[in-house]
């Protein structure tokens, strides 16, 4: 699998506690539409491949986000996750296959978080 696309939908207008959505596109070369089952010739039945999409910020120790999917040719997506507190990030999400070693991708993206809407009046009543 290879990435066709990855998009980071409001990156410019990310405001700290609200949702940061996120388009991705994976694409595959492949023949046909279905994959066969994964060689795993000691498990005891067809298993099928299987990816999980992580997306994290590393600097902080802090995961955004996971998903669990299967695909065959091409899959769109959006993922979701809450904007931290005000500030810069550097996040990466991972595409990692739980069935073969050596086809986990990474991909590194940047989101400027604003201040949210709510922030400076919770701000102004903690103090």
């Amino acid at each position: 699998a290879e990435y066709g696309a990855v998009d980071v939908k409001n990156a410019d207008n990310a405001r700290s506690g609200e949702p940061v959505s996120l388009k991705v596109k994976l694409d595959r070369d492949m023949e046909g539409d279905a994959l066969p089952p994964v060689y795993a010739p000691f498990y005891p039945k067809d298993r099928a491949e299987a990816w999980w999409i992580v997306i994290g910020d590393v600097k902080n120790n802090h995961l955004a986000t996971i998903k669990r999917l299967t695909f065959a040719k091409d899959i769109k997506m959006d993922l979701e996750f809450i904007a931290p507190v005000p500030g810069e990030y550097e996040y990466t999400l991972y595409l990692m296959c739980d069935s073969y070693t050596g086809c986990d991708q990474e991909h590194e993206f940047s989101l400027k978080v604003k201040e949210g809407k709510g922030t400076a009046q919770t701000d102004e009543m903690e103090s």
